[in-house]
């Protein structure tokens, strides 16, 4: 796996777990994060103030399919498995799109985010 690939591997799981430091420290001061369907979130701060809020739902099980690099561009897909306060487990399909400042130790400056429930499962 290349390097960015690990990268973005690690950066995932520091998402996925909370990890804001990591998060934090590996996006411009200018990130958009587009969450298709939603608002775009711009900028470092309101980008730390979404992470925060983390909505009602736990994750579970995050599975990366694939990670591909090019150049300043990459892409990340899988699925994970989120579970809500009620006990109901729900399956999404992910995929996330990167656009790094720079091509070698750049940080995230763009990430566009899809997101499709493709299941849901009570638990109970």
């Amino acid at each position: 796996m290349s390097t960015k690939g690990q990268f973005l591997r690690e950066f995932n799981e520091a998402f996925v777990t909370g990890d804001m430091d990591f998060v934090v420290e590996h996006l411009t001061d200018d990130i958009t994060w587009s969450m298709v369907g939603e608002q775009p979130v711009q900028g470092k701060e309101a980008f730390l103030e979404v992470m925060k809020s983390g909505g009602s739902e736990t994750v579970l099980e995050v599975v990366i399919s694939n990670i591909i690099t090019h150049g300043v561009e990459a892409a990340v897909n899988g699925t994970m498995k989120m579970q809500d306060t009620s006990g109901k487990v729900t399956t999404y399909g992910f995929c996330d799109i990167y656009r790094f400042s720079g091509f070698k130790n750049g940080r995230i400056k763009e990430l566009t985010s899809y997101l499709i429930r493709i299941g849901d499962k009570d638990i109970h």
